[in-house]
């Protein structure tokens, strides 16, 4: 009996890496009514079972009411992309401007060993509100970039996990239950650094059972891409069009900060990081407030916008001013320079809920 469970261990592992490989998204199935192995719910749902263990940490041979599984798509030959447009913005060569599949994207990478990643929150400072202007001020010439960093409550805290400078302000949040992307469009993650400076983006209850000491985190959610997969919850054909920002780990471990130009859907955005970037995890910051202060190219921040939480990069002392961002091999890279569209806007109620229904 146990040689045959470690048989059937094996084959669900074997699957499991030729699984992710594929392209489409994963199919996820809450389990409502019955306990049963995971190989009878696999002949039940007439579907082969990725065992994905990244994604099911708990999941055993065995499933139960209330347990969520993953189940990989058929393999299938990768869509063939025409190619993206670049172009350099600035004098420093940091920023980009990418048009891919005909929408535009502001697009920032850097490496986080040399550059200063920060968060910023109205916890931080006895509830007095940071605006873009204010952290203008405390950064001086040293600032880079600024943008939103996760998602907030009606008061502007935090909606779950925020560490700063080493601090833990609030804890992780692993409900189930609550209004908006975070909870509905499972699952949320983390944005997060260490004390080595590292960087890493990966699913709430991944970072859990990882039991990771991050000096700076942010959660957000939904996930876009988790181990190259896109989140199941998202339709290609989506008509849910939205500005949107987020941020994404690529193959050279920097940190890629992305907001969109144009609307876009969470498909879209998701196909950016992955296809274009070359981005294996990215997780969704917000949307309809999303918005970005870049010193270089704005004269001044917008003034007394005030947002939940925010992301900034700075220069570290000595740091060495470098043109980090490698285009995928979608990508030709066209210099010219070109200011990026006005990205001040008037503030937006932070519940900020996309339509329900069409993701």
């Amino acid at each position: 009996m146990k040689i045959t469970r470690y048989i059937f261990l094996l084959i669900l592992f074997l699957f499991y890496q030729a699984s992710c490989k594929a392209q489409n998204a994963l199919h996820n199935y809450f389990i409502e009514d019955r306990n049963e192995s995971i190989k009878d719910f696999g002949k039940r749902m007439k579907k082969d079972i990725g065992f994905l263990k990244d994604l099911n940490p708990n999941i055993k041979d065995t499933i139960k009411k209330g347990d969520t599984i993953y189940i990989a798509p058929d393999l299938s030959k990768k869509e063939s992309l025409p190619d993206a447009d670049v172009q350099v913005l600035g004098k420093s060569g940091l920023f980009k401007e990418v048009n891919f599949l005909d929408k535009r994207y502001f697009v920032f990478e850097v490496d986080p060993h040399k550059y200063k990643i920060d968060l910023y929150n109205l916890i931080q400072s006895d509830g007095e509100p940071y605006s873009f202007s204010s952290i203008a001020k405390d950064k001086k010439k040293d600032l880079l970039f600024a943008m939103n960093g996760g998602m907030y409550e009606q008061d502007l805290t935090p909606v779950g996990l925020y560490i700063a400078e080493g601090k833990t302000y609030k804890s992780i949040n692993l409900g189930k239950e609550g209004n908006g992307n975070f909870y509905r469009l499972k699952p949320n993650g983390v944005f997060m650094i260490d004390s080595n400076d590292n960087a890493k983006v990966l699913p709430s209850d991944i970072y859990v059972s990882s039991k990771l000491k991050p000096v700076l985190a942010t959660q957000s959610g939904p996930m876009l891409l988790v181990h190259g997969v896109y989140n199941s919850n998202f339709q290609p054909n989506s008509t849910n069009f939205n500005i949107r920002n987020g941020v994404g780990i690529n193959k050279k471990n920097n940190v890629v900060f992305v907001i969109s130009e144009d609307p876009v859907s969470f498909y879209e955005f998701s196909q950016c990081f992955k296809e274009f970037l070359g981005c294996d995890n990215a997780l969704y910051l917000d949307g309809v407030v999303s918005q970005i202060f870049v010193p270089e190219l704005q004269k001044s921040p917008s003034p007394g916008t005030q947002l939940g939480v925010f992301i900034t990069v700075s220069n570290k002392t000595g740091a060495k001013k470098t043109n980090n961002i490698t285009p995928g091999k979608n990508g030709n890279d066209n210099k010219s320079a070109k200011p990026p569209k006005d990205q001040e806007k008037k503030p937006v109620d932070p519940t900020r809920k996309d339509p329900q229904g069409n993701n």
